[in-house]
């Protein structure tokens, strides 16, 4: 073989290896057709999952381990995640949570995207299972949650939020001296509110938080009950709730 035609050849396979190297890197894309729950990695620390409509979504592997196939398993270590990350609806329902890699917040899958819902003043979001969760949350009206029906203590600490149909909504005010604390499903110290109020216990009967009236829980709201003209309404009791009008 001539040296020309020996060229030639070495030529054509390298072109061949680029072609098959080029064909085998991108056989998978976002947007492809796939199946549900497939996951393939694109990178060491990307991978794509099949996300709503049967298609391809790539989402970031932040953690540790990154994004690793064994055989016919494939794992993407989502333990921290960043606003604005995307996310694959099919494999992040709403009741998923994630934390960010300073522990500051949770985020929830909205439209694709990774969205703040709760902040972890404490720095201490950790996942456990689907859920993430922190020792101390404080939640925001008109944020997204997690896990409907769950309630968080609101950023003034003086009012209870409750997750409803996926987004943070006013579920009663917490005027009493203790306020709102604690993590998810909080105490909230309702023993004092102010007339119009929202309330969920029918016929509890609270302090005006002014002192001088009595009220009571009618139809979801705090109503006059009377008027305390001697020595005024007190509360005696947080815990059981009980208050006295003189």
């Amino acid at each position: 073989m001539t040296s020309r035609a020996r060229r030639l050849v070495t030529v054509a396979l390298v072109v061949a290896g680029l072609v098959a190297c080029k064909k085998t890197g991108s056989a998978f894309h976002p947007g492809d057709k796939c199946s549900p729950g497939r996951v393939e990695c694109v990178s060491a620390t990307t991978a794509l999952f099949c996300g709503g409509g049967d298609t391809f979504v790539e989402v970031p592997c932040r953690g540790k381990a990154g994004c690793k196939s064994a055989g016919a398993v494939t794992t993407c270590d989502r333990a921290f995640a960043e606003k604005g990350d995307t996310c694959a609806l099919a494999e992040d329902p709403k009741d998923r949570g994630f934390c960010t890699e300073d522990g500051k917040a949770v985020l929830v899958c909205r439209g694709g995207k990774l969205t703040p819902s709760l902040e972890c003043p404490k720095g201490d979001c950790r996942v456990d299972g689907r859920r993430a969760d922190c020792s101390t949350f404080v939640a925001k009206r008109g944020l997204p949650c997690p896990t409907d029906s769950d309630t968080y203590c609101g950023e003034d600490e003086k009012s209870l939020l409750k997750c409803k149909s996926g987004v943070l909504e006013s579920a009663k005010a917490c005027h009493g001296k203790q306020g709102c604390h604690g993590g998810k499903n909080p105490a909230c110290d309702d023993t004092l509110a102010t007339a119009g109020d929202v309330c969920t216990l029918s016929g509890l009967v609270v302090c005006a938080e002014d002192g001088e009236s009595e009220l009571v829980c009618q139809n979801g709201h705090f109503a006059l009950s009377r008027p305390c003209k001697k020595s005024g309404c007190k509360v005696t009791n947080v815990a059981e709730k009980r208050i006295e009008c003189r």
